[in-house]
């Protein structure tokens, strides 16, 4: 949403900036306090007070979320009203607070769909839990389809994401519910940044050489995905070629199970913890090839994720997978990836090695890469396209009242 702001503000618009103090990727508090906090002179965050959470599922995380959007139901009423609302969803209760306040006040509502809740927590649970589990979130499939009913608009981060809002919201699409995919902009860094940044790999062996191939995990490590294919190739490499290291970067609840499968294996580095943007940027940077090993089932079947966007934004060839997933289909459709079943590491190694057998075939990919990138995911071409979408819903909207 960062991104969304800058945008706006570049094409003229003041942005109010509704935000949880609680992150939920890294599990930690932004701020410390409920506030209102001027960033420049068109921008102005709001950050709503939590309680936080340690897991993912979890009820206190339910609890948390129902906190945040009774926060800001009380703290909306004593701001300027806007003239539109971009809600992302989830989390479902602040984008259900925020359709009911367009509604009250007579402002268009954008919801833009970044995931597939509650759908992704019965391809997480065993069959036997299903069953309950439907029962339990009967409350939010009422609340969820009110949410989507209401909005004036749904975007998403692709097509199926957009057609799920509709299928919650029980309508046809029209011109005005559209899907975006996620903007990246590479961060600025100075002398200083580079320095640390670089530092903090070359202490855990992380190098950037000639004929050296850092095959580059980032993300959550996560029981959703499948990490033993991968473990597996690369004990098979590590036998036989010393050229190829892969690196895991992020943390999660499988990652202690990560670590024990990985020990003793030379050719791994598993970072076991969330790194700044700019150590990102550094692994970017020494890094040959982007893995996307995404889990089998529909939510992210149908994703662009958007760590796939960032390897693209370094000209990193990605090697992905399952087969069938929308990424593995445009990485391949446009020359800047392979894919693989996502269960047969002997696969991915046959993968690995049609990327960096040939140095010209390697170049050819980065550099697909790289231009499907500028043309496809540049923030600003992508974001610029949003505004003037909503900008159109807004003035469709005035227009019709």
């Amino acid at each position: 949403m960062g991104l969304i702001a800058k945008s706006a503000i570049a094409r003229g618009h003041s942005v109010t900036w509704w935000t949880s103090a609680f992150e939920h990727v890294s599990k930690r508090y932004v701020a410390r306090e409920e506030k209102s906090e001027q960033i420049c002179e068109n921008l102005n965050v709001y950050w709503l007070s939590a309680i936080g959470y340690s897991n993912h599922v979890s009820i206190r995380r339910l609890i948390n979320n129902l906190f945040v959007a009774y926060r800001f139901y009380i703290r909306s009423k004593d701001v300027a009203k806007p003239d539109l609302i971009v809600v992302s969803f989830p989390i479902p209760e602040l984008a259900f607070a925020a359709v009911r306040y367009g509604k009250q006040y007579n402002i268009p509502v954008v919801v833009d769909v970044r995931d597939w809740w509650p759908d992704a927590l019965f391809y997480s649970f065993p069959k036997w839990l299903k069953p309950l589990l439907g029962i339990a979130t009967i409350p939010y499939e009422v609340l969820i389809g009110k949410t989507f009913k209401s909005a004036t608009a749904i975007t998403g981060i692709t097509r199926e994401f957009v057609l799920w809002g509709l299928s919650k919201a029980k309508r046809k699409i029209t011109e005005l519910d559209k899907d975006f995919p996620h903007g990246y902009e590479k961060e600025e860094m100075s002398r200083q940044d580079i320095r640390e940044a670089d530092s903090y790999w070359e202490k855990l062996g992380v190098k950037k050489e000639m004929k050296l191939y850092n095959i580059v995990f980032l993300g959550s490590i996560t029981r959703s995905s499948n990490f033993a294919p991968i473990i597996d190739a690369s004990l098979r490499l590590s036998n036989d070629d010393n050229h190829i290291r892969f690196i895991f970067c992020g943390s999660g609840d499988r990652l202690k199970q990560l670590k024990k499968m990985a020990k003793g294996i030379n050719n791994i580095v598993v970072n076991g913890q969330w790194v700044d943007r700019y150590k990102i940027a550094s692994l970017l940077n020494r890094a040959a090839i982007g893995l996307v090993p995404l889990p089998d089932r529909p939510d992210f079947l149908n994703t662009i994720n958007n760590k796939t966007i960032e390897y693209l934004s370094y000209s990193l060839p990605i090697i992905v997978s399952p087969k069938r997933s929308l990424v593995a289909k445009i990485a391949e459709e446009n020359n800047f990836g392979v894919s693989w079943d996502g269960y047969d590491g002997e696969q991915l190694i046959r993968c690995i090695k049609k990327v960096i057998n040939s140095n010209t075939d390697y170049n050819k990919m980065s550099q697909a890469a790289a231009t499907y990138f500028a043309v496809n995911y540049r923030a600003e071409n992508v974001y610029g396209k949003y505004l003037e979408h909503i900008e159109k819903i807004e003035k469709d909207y005035r227009e019709r009242k």
